[in-house]
């Protein structure tokens, strides 16, 4: 049940645009923010919804963005990060290949978690776009369409 709120939740960020910015997490969210990113001081934080007591911390690691994921109590749900298509698992860009070859790929999102890897992909066509979640096997599952 976990994993299943934790891929919506993250399907919903990526296609969120009305997240509250600059919100004051709670105490033991920053605390678990400190434990797992040691000396980062430079951080934005970002509440999906007062409903769901989700937290994004965005921050600049290794010259790189990413995006770590809280719950309200300071449990890590994991990073996000923007790539690019060169950097999917051969698996999963032979299945994009296979399945989606006349969609365009819009974005990718790379999710970290202590649960394991996972890739959001927003693809687009003559239909409207479409958020897919693909596992580092080739696994792709169909999350969201958006009609055009």
């Amino acid at each position: 049940m976990k994993r299943v709120f934790l891929s919506l939740a993250f399907a919903t960020l990526i296609l969120s645009s009305a997240i509250a910015a600059d919100p004051q997490p709670s105490y033991a969210v920053k605390q678990a923010f400190e434990k797992e990113f040691i000396g980062i001081k430079e951080v934005k934080w970002q509440e999906m919804s007062k409903r769901n007591g989700i937290y994004v911390a965005s921050f600049l690691f290794n010259d790189e963005t990413l995006q770590a994921i809280f719950t309200e109590d300071g449990e890590f749900l994991g990073t996000t990060r923007a790539i690019s298509k060169d950097q999917l698992p051969i698996l999963v860009l032979k299945e994009l290949s296979n399945h989606y070859s006349n969609s365009t790929i819009v974005n990718i999102y790379e999710h970290s978690a202590p649960a394991g890897l996972n890739f959001y992909i927003t693809i687009s066509d003559e239909k409207g776009e479409q958020l897919l979640k693909a596992a580092g096997n080739g696994q792709i599952t169909a999350h969201k369409r958006s009609k055009k």
